[in-house]
């Protein structure tokens, strides 16, 4: 059986940025200096670091290998 998940780690945060991205504007503007999404929006930036699977990043850049 061969890997059939994402190519990239960018695929994999998509959801999650996005998710960021649109709470974000709610209430104030993107693209947003890092100062202002820690300190203002810090509740959105934990939510979204802790949404990231580090296991399927570790998938990614060590994909199963075909048994030949």
């Amino acid at each position: 059986m061969w890997y059939q998940g994402p190519n990239n780690r960018s695929e994999l945060l998509n959801k999650e940025r996005d998710s960021l991205i649109s709470t974000v504007l709610k209430t104030d503007f993107w693209p947003i200096n890092k100062k202002t999404l820690i300190t203002k929006q810090f509740q959105i930036f934990v939510k979204f670091t802790n949404e990231i699977s580090f296991d399927k990043f570790n998938e990614v850049s060590n994909p199963p290998h075909q048994a030949d």
